[in-house]
């Protein structure tokens, strides 16, 4: 069974984005959080940022994620807190799918989509 620590994640202003988009990996490693900056992927382009830097806020408020938000809410909170666009991609092969059409499942729910997916590919 998972604990609450288990499947949440702390994001602060003062994380860089290669490390924030390594600990989302770790917790849904069948989904892909991209980071946007001036209409790039922050990840290709500003992998040691700081978010605070990135960030189209004055003043930035932690926040945590965890596997009952929806990805609307995950996107939401990103920039309501830290005035940040984000996305997020369920993997797929090689390749990654966005999840618009399914922004209403819950992380849990994308992640788990995402494995059985992978699943039969093997």
């Amino acid at each position: 069974m998972k604990t609450v620590r288990d499947t949440q994640l702390m994001v602060k202003g003062p994380m860089n984005v290669k490390a924030l988009v390594a600990d989302f990996q770790k917790l849904f490693p069948f989904l892909k959080l991209e980071i946007f900056y001036d209409g790039k992927e922050a990840s290709m382009y500003y992998p040691l940022t700081r978010l605070d830097k990135l960030s189209s806020c004055r003043k930035l408020h932690d926040f945590t994620i965890h596997d009952e938000l929806t990805v609307r809410e995950v996107m939401n909170l990103f920039w309501k807190n830290m005035g940040l666009q984000v996305g997020i991609a369920r993997k797929l092969a090689n390749s990654n799918v966005e999840t618009a059409f399914t922004s209403q499942w819950t992380l849990r729910q994308q992640n788990k989509v995402g494995s059985e997916i992978f699943r039969e590919f093997e």
